[in-house]
């Protein structure tokens, strides 16, 4: 049984449930969550984290989509042997020289293409260098220090924003805001994730901001939050537009993209104000607090913005 640690992609549809659901807990060992037969679909959850890849059943037409599964690296040759071993055509595990990690790809009954990632020590490759800050007409985005945590913890606290973002808890436990902090310089130097604070001169810290980094596909994924006090600002919508400018000239990144809660419109202005298109919607396509949400998909191509933005 391979040692899944996690999942970033969640909802997919295939064509025979028990087929999938087979392959998935047989080949990858994740175990049932949810079950509803009714609507036909089942929740796999992988490895500890509180991530699940969804099973839905649709005998239609739709297209592959890709997951990753983060594994140890000290795994990866053993899992990907695993793979072989059950008749699972698998390419690599492969090391990239664009960020530390190695990878193993295959693909599902269904034709979804899924990889084994797994982390490596950031000496594997050339070193990053240091995060940079960046300053915009009001704001300064810089990397989180520790003695960030107490205004984290009190801003990131409301349950007003932990009840519109996926990943931030509530109640916010007093050790999550250290915790949190002290991972983002080894997931920046491993090219997972730039983590911002969004700083006035004023207030200091007033929000957060992250672009998730794929650069195997050129594509960066955001997230943000601003406290409460100072909200109807559109201190998010500047945020939002020089992170797009930094993952387009400084990542090289040709897409990014950012989902919404669908109750959640106002995070969708931002986005639209930051030149993003809305691309649809996926229903119930994600887990928050035991309840299935609708989220709304935009995106901005490298192509859709003139200078200073292009390359």
């Amino acid at each position: 049984m391979l040692a899944i640690r996690g999942v970033y992609e969640v909802a997919i549809k295939v064509r025979d449930l028990e087929r999938a659901e087979d392959f998935y807990r047989r080949v990858l060992g994740l175990t049932v969550g949810i079950r509803d037969d009714a609507r036909r679909r089942v929740f796999l959850r992988a490895g500890g984290q509180a991530g699940m890849v969804v099973l839905i059943e649709d005998r239609g037409e739709w297209p592959a989509q890709h997951l990753a599964f983060t594994v140890d690296a000290a795994d990866i040759d053993a899992a990907a042997a695993a793979l072989r071993r059950a008749g699972v055509e698998v390419e690599g595990p492969v090391v990239h020289d664009w960020m530390p990690a190695k990878s193993a790809y295959f693909s599902d009954p269904d034709g979804h293409e899924l990889e084994l990632c797994a982390p490596l020590p950031s000496s594997a490759v050339s070193p990053r260098g240091p995060q940079p800050s960046i300053e915009t007409g009001r704001l300064v985005l810089r990397p989180f220090e520790l003695r960030d945590a107490a205004i984290v913890r009190e801003l990131a606290g409301d349950r007003a924003i932990a009840d519109t973002t996926l990943e931030i808890p509530h109640p916010y436990g007093d050790e999550i805001a250290e915790a949190w902090i002290a991972s983002h310089p080894a997931r920046w130097e491993r090219g997972e994730i730039a983590t911002f604070a969004v700083t006035t001169a004023e207030a200091g810290v007033v929000g957060a901001i992250g672009l998730g980094i794929r650069p195997e596909h050129r594509r960066g994924s955001l997230g943000y939050w601003i406290g409460r006090p100072y909200w109807n600002r559109d201190y998010a919508t500047e945020a939002v537009k020089a992170v797009i400018d930094f993952g387009f000239r400084s990542l090289a990144l040709n897409r990014i993209q950012a989902l919404h809660f669908v109750r959640n419109p106002a995070s969708g202005r931002v986005m639209v104000k930051a030149g993003m298109r809305c691309e649809g919607t996926f229903r119930e396509h994600l887990l928050k607090w035991d309840r299935l949400e609708d989220v709304a998909q935009y995106a901005i191509l490298r192509a859709d913005v003139a200078p200073p933005h292009g390359a």
